[in-house]
């Protein structure tokens, strides 16, 4: 049974789901604690993955389009 208190780590789901995320300068145990926390690294270090930094940086900001 899952434990309700327990909150999902969005940033370490979106690190572990990225191909290869094993070669970006990211400590997983340190820059995915949160999402705030991997914004601030994706976007203060060049990690050298424009796509990943997109990724980050849209969940974080929302983005402008919206479901249908």
């Amino acid at each position: 049974m899952t434990n309700p208190k327990k909150q999902i780590n969005i940033a370490r789901i979106i690190y572990d789901a990225y191909p290869h995320s094993d070669l970006l300068p990211i400590e997983p145990d340190k820059d995915c604690l949160n999402m705030e926390r991997l914004l601030v690294k994706v976007t203060g270090d060049n990690i050298g993955d424009g796509l990943f930094k997109f990724i980050v940086t849209e969940i974080v900001e929302g983005g402008e389009g919206s479901i249908l």
